[in-house]
């Protein structure tokens, strides 16, 4: 799916981030896919992205978008004590 949103919304930017971090990407779902609450929380993150390209709302996908990698964020931290980020903070700066 990540995929397939930066193919629709034709933006070279993200799709290069996504070719970059697919790997981690797909190891970090695969270790929490597996809590019921947290494969809620992120089909519930991207019904309301799929929304906003389906509807073109090209102002709330920014906001949506930002609310789930803030979530991901939380949950990274949790499951690696937040030391892996080399003292990046939340916002995704150094």
């Amino acid at each position: 799916m990540h995929r397939e949103i930066g193919r629709i919304a034709g933006n070279q930017f993200l799709k290069s981030m996504q070719e970059m971090l697919h790997s981690n990407i797909q190891e970090f779902i695969t270790k929490n896919v597996r809590e019921r609450l947290v494969r809620q929380k992120a089909y519930e993150d991207h019904q309301r992205i799929y929304e906003c390209i389906r509807g073109r709302y090209t102002q709330a996908i920014a906001s949506v978008m930002e609310a789930h990698i803030d979530t991901c964020l939380r949950h990274y931290e949790k499951q690696y004590g937040g030391g892996e980020r080399g003292g990046i903070n939340d916002r995704g700066e150094g």
